[in-house]
C-alpha cells in the first residue's frame, strides 16, 4: 500500500501536464470591396464609369521577365510579348490586393508558359480608382517607363512598392536608370494625359466593373482565379 500512493501521485501530476486540445476560430473577412473610378490626372476631365468597380477573387478568395520584348501600344498600354493574334488584356490596379497577387504569383507563370514561346502577348491596363488617389500617377509612371523600354520592370517595381507617390516613383525611375528629366516631363506631359484619357474611354467601352479582369479575344474572365483555371481558359481560347 505504501508504494501505491506515490505512484498515484505521480500519475496525477503527469496527467495535469498534458495540454488540452484547442479549437481554432475560423478566419472571417470579405473577399470584395467596392471602389469607384478616379480621374486620370487633375487636369483631365474624369471619365466616370457608370457603376462601381470591385476588387474580387473568383474563388472568394519575376524575376527574369525583364528580357521579354515589351512596347507601348498606340493606346498607351504596356504590351509584353510579340504574338499579334492572341493578346491577353489584364485590367488591374496596384492598390488592389488580388491584382498584386496575380502580378506576383501568376503573371510570371503566364509569361513563361505562353509569352516566351510566342503563343500569347499580355497587355497591362491600369484602371485609375478614386479609392487609390495615386493610381493615375502610377499609370503615368508605367506608361513613361514603357516608352523607354522598361515597362515590365516598372510594373514589377510598382507591384512590390507599398508607397507609390511621386517621390517614390522618381526613386524607382532612378533605380531603373530612366533619364530623370525625361521621366519627370513625361509624367506631366499632355501626351501622357491624353493617353490616360483614352485608356479610361477604352475601360468604359469594355464595361470593366470588377478587377482584376482578363480579356482574351472576345471572352472575359473576372476575378482572381486559380492558376490551373486561368491556364485552362487561356488554352481554350488559343485553341479556338
Amino acid at each position: 500500500m505504501k508504494k501505491i500512493f506515490p505512484l498515484l501521485a505521480i500519475a496525477i501530476l503527469v496527467s495535469a501536464c498534458v495540454p488540452l486540445p484547442q479549437t481554432q476560430t475560423p478566419k472571417g473577412g470579405s473577399s470584395a470591396s467596392s471602389v469607384s473610378l478616379a480621374s486620370s490626372v487633375s487636369s483631365i476631365t474624369p471619365i466616370e464609369l457608370p457603376v462601381e468597380i470591385e476588387e474580387i477573387s473568383s474563388s472568394s478568395a519575376a524575376s527574369g521577365t525583364g528580357a521579354l520584348a515589351t512596347r507601348l501600344t498606340d493606346d498607351g498600354f504596356l504590351l509584353i510579348g510579340d504574338a499579334p493574334d492572341h493578346v491577353l488584356t489584364v485590367f488591374t490596379n496596384y492598390g488592389c490586393d488580388y491584382c498584386r497577387e496575380f502580378s506576383r504569383e501568376m503573371l510570371p507563370r503566364v509569361l513563361e508558359e505562353f509569352v516566351v514561346p510566342g503563343k500569347l502577348s499580355v497587355q497591362i491596363a491600369i484602371v485609375p480608382l478614386k479609392k487609390y488617389p495615386n493610381s493615375a500617377l502610377e499609370a503615368s509612371a508605367l506608361l513613361c517607363a514603357a516608352a523607354e523600354g522598361k515597362g515590365l520592370l516598372m510594373h514589377e517595381e510598382l507591384t512590390e512598392t507599398a508607397v507609390r507617390d511621386r517621390k517614390s516613383l522618381t526613386a524607382i525611375a532612378k533605380k531603373l536608370a530612366l533619364p530623370a528629366q525625361t521621366f519627370a516631363k513625361c509624367l506631366d506631359s499632355k501626351e501622357t494625359k491624353a493617353s490616360l484619357a483614352g485608356q479610361q474611354a477604352l475601360i468604359t467601352e469594355q464595361g470593366v466593373t470588377l478587377i482584376p479582369q482578363f480579356l482574351l479575344g472576345t471572352e472575359k474572365k473576372t476575378g482572381l482565379p486559380s492558376y490551373a483555371d486561368l491556364r485552362g481558359w487561356i488554352r481554350e481560347q488559343l485553341a479556338e
